[in-house]
């Protein structure tokens, strides 16, 4: 009886953890968690990115759900006091955040925004309260799924389960944008695949991420492949190409010129990497980037031209966010400090248009540059400290990567991930949708986590 119960406590303890028994000591559990906090984010990219008011608010308050379903778990609840580098990570979110609530009211002498002089109603700094209040609310789900993904890859056995969950998902994602585009049951954009969004360039920025996850995937089949001879090596490599395959062919199919630019930048950065993390497979990483080059380049010449007559279209549409970038460069000028209000664009859009720009302007809901949209909603007090986030955790995790001996091609496929999203963000405004922006918040809260692992992992 004794023997018995030691052995069921113990089953117990490694249920929701790591043992020394590897990955398979997260138990059905463990990964079930990890899928239950994942589905919901690729199911808001098929309800068009949760991209209404009300369903923003639904996604805002399942990640807080996610959040608190974490801490409900011993093993990561006491991990909580053991990242570190929080402290400054909260201290410039913070930062951000009270700028956000600072712009409610009028603020210092001159901050108001002077459309409410020119409405004759009392000043705010925000164009537009009730957007910047949801703008806020948002802020605070993103935060939640971030600090989910540092719990979860504070411990590095759940953090590589986590980057696979993410991927398999994706794959999943990827496979029904696909049947639903093919059977000509696409809603909202025609002729090319939205994956569920309102645009495909916001399907390519997310599909473009799951491509340099799957190259890392492919790496890892590849390493440990190696000691396996016969059909198994092979079924194995079948195993990790397939997904790569799926995601390569869904971008294709997007038709988005920067998106596939971006992905390239991304898997380019995750080559180099891994020619350099594992030098003498070299010749095996360059292998493996040759083949992605040469699947994209087939599934392009097989009567798919989609991308080379976007491609034709290029000045037209440079000359249309140049109009873009022009008009909202001068709202951020006019407001440089405070900014116009998180989530305020549309309102400032608005005032803006004249007759010149009333083409470009008339039916886009956001700037096509995340920075530049940063800039003219935060103002340079409220932007600075959100890029200075963003850019230590990146900094942080690719510190970490160079001496993380396990799980290290998780960590180098989720940093050179994020090369698709700020190159894509640059002509393109997939950060605005709220499912992808979440997703990005629990994939850099996991590179954070991995961040936090001592010794060699």
């Amino acid at each position: 009886m004794s023997r018995r119960r030691r052995a069921s406590g113990a089953s117990r303890a490694t249920e929701f953890g790591p043992s020394r028994s590897g990955v398979a000591a997260i138990g059905w559990r463990g990964t079930a968690l990890l899928a239950a906090a994942v589905a919901p984010l690729y199911g808001a990219h098929l309800l068009f990115g949760a991209n209404q008011p009300m369903a923003a608010q639904a996604l805002t308050a399942l990640c807080g759900a996610i959040l608190l379903v974490g801490l409900a778990v011993p093993r990561l609840r006491r991990a909580l006091p053991q990242i570190k580098g929080l402290w400054w990570i909260a201290g410039l979110f913070a930062l951000t955040l009270s700028i956000a609530i600072v712009s409610l009211g009028a603020g210092p002498p001159g901050a108001a925004h002077p459309i409410w002089a020119w409405a004759d109603l009392p000043p705010t700094i925000t164009v537009n309260r009730s957007a910047t209040l949801l703008a806020i609310s948002q802020l605070l789900g993103l935060a939640a799924l971030f600090v989910f993904g540092a719990l979860i890859a504070g411990q590095r056995i759940w953090g590589v389960r986590l980057a696979t969950v993410f991927l398999a998902g994706g794959a999943i994602w990827a496979g029904i944008a696909i049947l639903v585009f093919l059977s000509g049951a696409q809603i909202g954009v025609s002729g090319r695949l939205a994956g569920g969004f309102l645009s495909a360039n916001s399907a390519a920025t997310m599909l473009g991420v799951l491509v340099v996850m799957a190259t890392g995937w492919l790496f890892k089949a590849l390493r440990e492949s190696a000691e396996i001879g016969g059909p198994d090596r092979w079924s194995r490599l079948a195993l990790a190409v397939a997904p790569l395959m799926l995601l390569v062919f869904a971008l294709i199919l997007t038709g988005s010129r920067m998106g596939s630019l971006a992905t390239l930048a991304g898997v380019l950065t995750l080559v180099v990497w891994q020619a350099f993390a594992e030098p003498t497979r070299s010749w095996r990483t360059l292998g493996v980037a040759a083949a992605i080059c040469l699947m994209a380049a087939v599934a392009v010449g097989q009567g798919n031209d989609l991308v080379l007559r976007r491609v034709a279209a290029l000045d037209q549409d440079v000359e249309v966010r140049s109009v873009i970038f022009a008009v909202h460069w001068r709202a951020f000028i006019d407001a440089p400090v405070w900014g116009s209000g998180l989530g305020s664009f549309t309102d400032v859009n608005v005032y803006l248009t004249s007759a010149e720009t009333y083409g470009p302007l008339w039916s886009i809901r956001a700037t096509h540059n995340v920075y530049l949209q940063w800039l003219q909603e935060a103002g340079l007090l409220g932007s600075l400290p959100m890029f200075a986030l963003i850019g230590g955790v990146i900094a942080a995790a690719a510190l970490r990567a160079r001496t993380l001996a396990r799980g290290g091609w998780a960590l180098r496929a989720m940093i050179a991930a994020n090369v698709v999203i700020l190159v894509h963000g640059l002509t393109d405004y997939a950060l605005q949708v709220p499912s992808i922006s979440a997703a990005w918040a629990l994939l850099l809260g996991a590179q954070f986590g991995f961040a936090q692992i001592r010794g060699r992992g």
